[in-house]
């Protein structure tokens, strides 16, 4: 782990507690995320796997402000993320601190926007920049997700899966965050694709100092990504470690199942024996 200098993002004791009576819950009170804690350095790729309703996307949501916490706080760069009070230019200073990437790129993307006119307006939202600035920017941004020009200028409809990802993507840098957070970014790309998008992400990281919380259901697409692994069930973190050593020798019982589901690829959760929570 780097020195404090480099932190980037602290999620300390965050629990979420939602109201909805559930054959699970006669109170009326669903736990979804129980006193998570962890801690994200400049340039380094964080895990979050889980079966579907392990807490894992409620986290993700919290950390970028979609959702509010029952208890605990979330800091980035050192200052904690409270939506209540702020005026509107500070809540777009902290929304550009963290972006996020969500599963279907298709539903966060106007159909009426080319991909060029998507990136820049986000560039024109958060940076003040004169048109030919703001045209330069946008397309530096679609080269860097491996867009053409010609690409740019097509409406989300006329693209594959894996280009709309990558205006997705395109849009979530522009805002030069510190922290983007991948939502089951890949979950929705077949497996030529996801490769593709894997090796952009990677390029990515490797070339700047932006920090990935990835949240996936898949192993081989963390063990490619993530550096350090925490694995959650029922809203807790029941393991955590180097993505290595948490994949490759699994101490807690439940790591171990999710790892013997579908070894190298991923799991099932059908085939678990597991119920999942409701979160």
């Amino acid at each position: 782990m780097s020195d404090l200098t480099d932190l980037v993002l602290k999620v300390d004791h965050l629990t979420k507690t939602f109201h909805a009576k559930t054959k699970l819950s006669k109170k009326g009170e669903i736990t979804a995320v129980n006193n998570v804690s962890f801690t994200l350095s400049r340039g380094q790729s964080i895990g979050i796997v889980g079966e579907s309703g392990s807490g894992k996307s409620t986290t993700a949501r919290i950390i970028v402000g979609l959702e509010q916490p029952t208890a605990g706080s979330v800091s980035v760069c050192g200052r904690e993320r409270t939506w209540s009070s702020v005026s509107s230019a500070e809540r777009r200073r902290r929304g550009r601190e963290v972006q996020m990437v969500f599963q279907d790129p298709y539903s966060s993307l106007d159909p009426r926007q080319s991909a060029e006119d998507a990136v820049a307006e986000m560039v024109m939202l958060h940076f003040d920049l004169t048109r030919d600035e703001c045209r330069t920017r946008t397309n530096q941004l679609l080269e860097q997700v491996g867009l053409s020009e010609i690409q740019g200028r097509l409406l989300p409809r006329a693209l594959s899966g894996g280009q709309r990802q990558r205006v997705a993507i395109a849009r979530a840098l522009a805002a030069r965050p510190k922290v983007l957070v991948l939502d089951e970014a890949l979950a929705a790309l077949d497996v030529s694709v996801q490769a593709q998008v894997l090796n952009l992400l990677n390029d990515i990281r490797e070339n700047s100092d932006i920090a990935y919380v990835l949240i996936t259901h898949n192993l081989a697409v963390a063990r490619q990504v993530a550096d350090d692994l925490l694995v959650m069930y029922h809203g807790e973190i029941i393991e955590s470690g180097p993505t290595p050593r948490i994949l490759d020798h699994p101490e807690h019982p439940y790591t171990q199942r999710l790892r013997a589901a579908v070894p190298g690829t991923g799991w099932d959760p059908g085939k678990l024996g597991l119920a999942p929570s409701e979160s």
